[in-house]
């Protein structure tokens, strides 16, 4: 009876989590272990804005404002700042 409980919990927690996720067709979350942004600078042009996405798989979005755009040239930043 108590592992039949679990189960139920354990669906309805996945069920929960499904409906409220934030990714676009049927994109699975992923929980990554490190922000894809974390570093990273755009370049060209230097006024984007790098956003984390964590749908379907760990990758970097650049916007300008809130429209998505292209990054020409990204750099990584050095660990000392």
């Amino acid at each position: 009876m108590h592992v039949s409980l679990c189960l139920v919990f354990v669906c309805l927690l996945g069920i929960a989590r499904s409906a409220s996720t934030p990714c676009p067709n049927g994109e699975v979350l992923v929980d990554c272990p490190v922000n894809p942004c974390a570093r990273y600078i755009c370049l060209s042009p230097a006024d984007l804005k790098c956003e984390p996405n964590y749908c379907g798989e760990c990758t970097r979005m650049w916007y300008s404002g809130t429209e998505p755009a292209t990054c020409w040239i990204e750099d990584v930043t050095s660990i000392d700042g």
